[in-house]
Parts: structure tokens; sequence; C-alpha cells
């Protein structure tokens, strides 16, 4: 209330006979009054600060729900395509996923901040609650599937290596081969080149354990 009412109500009732049974009654109502008035503000101003602090919260959750529903598009599309048959395209899809994670780990602190407007809203109603929960969900899919991603990555790349590496070995196999495509005549090469073949041998099987 103002100040010109209550120095009003104060004067009146010093004027006023202190023993009066009416004023001592108009004293409790005007009290009464007092008393809703400032429950009235109370709650007039927590409605206030609650509608402020639900607005931030459902702005910044449109915000993320937008930026979140991208990443997530671009993660099952990444999921469901197929893996490379070469490590140089491998290392390509290992760069651009490494690069999707750095973006989508930007918004960690845009996560806490939704979580932080959410504990600030007086009365929470199950509607924001459910709208946050959501949201969070959402962000722990994207990661989970990431995390599923880069696991399938790994697995192609020791498959990948490992064929390479066996390509190498079968190739350097061949070209010893090829040197023995005629036996020699004399005893001494032709004992020569069997003991070659034999090393040959136990290195094809010591590569085949």
């Amino acid at each position: 209330m103002s100040a010109h009412y209550h120095n009003f109500v104060k004067n009146y009732f010093q004027e006023g006979e202190p023993n009066d049974p009416q004023l001592k009654r108009l004293q409790r109502e005007i009290a009464e009054v007092n008393r809703l008035f400032d429950e009235w503000e109370r709650r007039a101003e927590l409605e206030d600060e609650r509608m402020n602090a639900a607005r931030a919260f459902n702005e910044q959750c449109s915000s993320l729900e937008m930026t979140l529903s991208e990443f997530e598009k671009t993660i099952i599309k990444v999921c469901k395509s197929p893996l490379p048959r070469d490590v140089e395209n491998l290392q390509t899809l290992v760069i651009n996923h490494k690069q999707f994670e750095s973006e989508v780990q930007s918004h960690e602190p845009d996560v806490k901040q939704l979580k932080n407007l959410f504990n600030t809203i007086p009365q929470k109603t199950q509607k924001e609650q459910a709208r946050l929960d959501e949201i969070l969900d959402q962000w722990d899919r994207i990661w989970s599937m990431s995390s599923y991603y880069v696991d399938r990555l790994k697995v192609v790349e020791v498959t990948l290596t490992g064929l390479e590496e066996v390509t190498t070995i079968v190739t350097e196999f061949e070209m010893k081969l090829s040197m023995y495509d005629s036996m020699p005549s004399d005893m001494d090469n032709l004992r020569k080149a069997h003991d070659e073949l034999m090393v040959l041998e136990a290195e094809i099987q010591e590569k085949q354990v």
C-alpha cells in the first residue's frame, strides 16, 4: 500500500479515542485488510517469478529441442550408412565423427543451464518436468548412438588393418615363390632351394597362428 494511505490511517487512529470499541474494531479490520493485501502482493510476486522462470525455461527448451533433433537425425543417418572397405575412407569417417561429437559436446553448457532454469521454477508442473525429461533422454540417446558408432568404426579399423597386413604378407610370399618357377638342375642349388622353401613354409605357418 502507498505511504499516503499508511499516514492517513496512522493519523486517524492517533486522533481517535484509544478505548473506543468502534475504533478498535476498525483497527482489527484494517489489520486484516493489510494482511490480505500483503498476501495478495506476495502471491502476485510469486506468480510473476514463476512466469518469468517458466518463460526462460521454455525458451531454452525450444532452442535445445531444435538443436538436438538435428544432431539425432544426423547420428541416426550415420549409423544406418554402410561402412567403407578401405582405411583411407574409414579415417575420413573417424575425423568427421570426432567433429560431430565436438559439436554435440559444445552444447553441454546449454543442457546444464536448462537444468538450472528448471530448478528456479517455483511450483513446477508435470508438463515442465516431462519436457525436461524428454530433452535429457534425447541428449543421452545421441551419446549412446555415437558410442555405438565409434565401436563399429574401431571394429572396421581392426579388420581393415588386418586385411592390409595379410595382403602385404601374401604379396611378399608370392614374390618369393615366383623366384622358384624353375628348379635348379645341380644338387647343391636344389638343396639350397629346398631349404629356402622350407623356411618360407615355416614363415607362412607362423603367420597363420
